[in-house]
Formats: structure tokens, sequence, C-alpha cells
């Protein structure tokens, strides 16, 4: 019973520095969300050079693989879709613009389309979207059952922290499936081998 109550008194006391510590990193994370995604931005998210009329504009939305995340703007796909449009014209054309979001689920890729369609007036709207769903709670309460549970789990998924330990928890369950799962040991292929294959397939004359 003593050791009991000395473990609820360690508990009571540290849960106050707990939550602030929580809180801290939280502040902390966010901060650094925003400085990282202004850097981010830059240049991404470019006004269209030519707005004449009969101009037509592709609309591209969707999450990071429209965004073109881990590379530079010019290598995103709706920037290399301009230049294939227009590679035979001397001025831009066709401009497909990148309004890709990082991270985003369909409710916000959703809400990107509605506050531009009407600011672009796309000729083609290119849709990706999906991959986050899973984990990207963003919008549920709006179909939620709205009890004391559901908004509380949403408020929980919406943290930073939460967010944090779970890249850490996937982070280490691949890399513990890696280390239990080692790739299987593919023979170097020998010498001469692309051309005894060409001289198999071969047709006769």
């Amino acid at each position: 019973m003593k050791m009991k109550s000395i473990l609820r008194k360690i508990i009571f006391i540290s849960l106050p520095f707990l939550l602030a510590l929580i809180f801290l990193v939280e502040f902390g994370l966010r901060i650094a969300g925003f400085l990282h995604d202004g850097y981010r931005d830059i240049g991404r998210y470019k006004v269209i050079k030519d707005t004449k009329r009969g101009h037509p504009t592709i609309l591209c939305i969707g999450d990071s693989y429209t965004y073109g995340l881990g590379t530079s703007h010019e290598y995103s796909y709706p920037e290399q879709l301009s230049k294939m449009l227009n590679e035979n014209s001397s001025r831009s054309l066709i401009q497909a613009q990148n309004l890709g979001s990082p991270g985003g689920n369909s409710y916000r890729i959703l809400k990107i389309f509605r506050e531009n369609i009407n600011k672009y007036n796309p000729v083609l709207v290119i849709a990706m979207v999906g991959m986050n769903n899973y984990w990207n709670l963003e919008g549920r309460q709006l179909f939620s059952q709205n009890t004391v549970l559901e908004k509380l789990k949403l408020d929980i998924y919406s943290l930073r922290v939460y967010k944090l330990f779970k890249i850490i928890k996937i982070s280490l369950k691949k890399k513990a499936f890696a280390e239990n799962n080692p790739p299987a040991n593919v023979s170097a292929p020998e010498q001469g081998s692309y051309e005894k294959i060409c001289n198999l397939t071969e047709k006769p004359a």
C-alpha cells in the first residue's frame, strides 16, 4: 500500500511537468512546421504568368505526389506537364498550375478545389488524392458522432506530438522489418549474358 501511495504522489507531481513538456514540444513543432512550409513553398505557388483570355489552364490538385515533395519545383509533374505541352511553342500557351498540398487528405484537397476553381477557371482538373486518408483526420469532425470521446480522439490525432510519435513508430517498424527480412542475394549476371539472350531471341533470317 505504501508503494502505491508513493507512486501516486510521483505521478501527481510529475504530471504537470509532463503536460508542460508536451505543450512546449507541440508549440515548437508548430512553429518549426510553419517556418518549414514557408521556406518549402518559395516559388511553388506562383501566379500564372500569362493570364490572357484563351490561354487554358490545367489545375493540378492533390497531395505530395502532385506537390513534388522531395524535389525542386521544375521537376514536379505539373511543371513537367507544362513543358511537354508547350515544348513546340516559343511562349507558354498552357499552364499547369501546381496546387499540391503535402499530407493533404480528400477533405483538404476538396477545399483547395472549391477555393480555386473560379479563380483559375481551368479547362481541366487533375486530382491525385487518397493516400493520406488513413492517418490525416482533417475534416472528420463533420462526419463524426460528436461524442465527447470522439472529439477527444480527434484532438489527440491533430497534435503534432502525436504525429511525431507515430512517424517514429512507423520508422522503427520498417527498420525492424528490414532487419528481419533481408533482401535475397541476387547473383550478378554472367558476362555476355545479354548477348546470349539476344541470340536466343533472335529470329532466323
